[in-house]
């Protein structure tokens, strides 16, 4: 369903359509006030709805059924509206609230003009910014069975990068004669260095990628008693930080 927002802009755009016919037959000073009429009808249409043209191309999202029972939610940190930044069919809008559905990989938006949840197009979307975490697109061959096309925050921009794939996978749980929804962590940690992606989780495969500092990177991790079990994608963005700064 594609979201439809003539409706919304229609009283103003008759404005554009209708001032140019107004009064052919007058003086050329008249030109010159319709031509201003003109213009300050233009520059309404678009204050009013030139925010949000872009945002329009999208499909009516179809939202998740809640249920008490449920364990966890599909979106990422918070299933309340965040208004963050999205840059959108060439177009960097800012202040616009925004949803990561984590299990679909996909950016759900809502339009002042209207109350229906928006899906926006992933292959329009540059990159979108919510609580300070910045989301790019990423796109890899269709035959990488290692690593698919999506959305990937960058946790850290030097020589290398550090990249995490957040995702949850919804399952359907019996318990006790009942059924429920359990949203489960799926998220991978990727380091691209010298233009490859590696897949790190383990101590060991942070430090095989790191193999040139490998020592002064084994006593970092030492020293800053870094946990890989629990806190391995904030232990991980430490040793980037420190690996780039580190001299042999």
């Amino acid at each position: 369903m594609q979201i439809d927002f003539w409706r919304n802009a229609y009283p103003i755009l008759m404005v554009l359509v209708i001032l140019p016919f107004m009064g052919a037959s007058q003086s050329q000073e008249g030109g010159k006030v319709r031509s201003l009429a003109y213009e300050n009808g233009r520059a309404a249409y678009f204050n009013a709805m030139g925010s949000e043209l872009a945002l329009h191309n999208g499909i009516a999202y179809k939202e998740y059924v809640p249920n008490e029972s449920d364990q966890g939610i599909p979106y990422f940190e918070s299933e309340d509206w965040t208004d963050g930044t999205i840059h959108y069919s060439g177009v960097s809008f800012e202040n616009i609230p925004l949803l990561y559905d984590v299990v679909h990989d996909k950016v759900i938006t809502q339009l002042a003009t209207s109350t229906t949840k928006v899906e926006l197009i992933s292959e329009k979307t540059t990159y979108f910014e919510i609580n300070g975490h910045r989301f790019f697109r990423l796109t890899f061959l269709e035959n990488n069975s290692r690593i698919q096309t999506g959305f990937f925050e960058l946790l850290y921009h030097g020589r290398a990068k550090l990249y995490v794939k957040w995702q949850k996978e919804r399952k359907k749980i019996t318990e006790s004669g009942q059924m429920e929804i359990h949203y489960e962590d799926q998220n991978r940690v990727y380091i691209n260095k010298d233009d490859q992606f590696y897949y790190v989780k383990t101590r060991s495969s942070v430090l095989q990628v790191l193999e040139d500092k490998k020592k002064l990177v084994q006593k970092f991790i030492r020293v800053n008693h870094l946990n890989f079990k629990d806190q391995y994608v904030a232990s991980i963005s430490k040793i980037m930080a420190f690996y780039e700064s580190a001299q042999e």
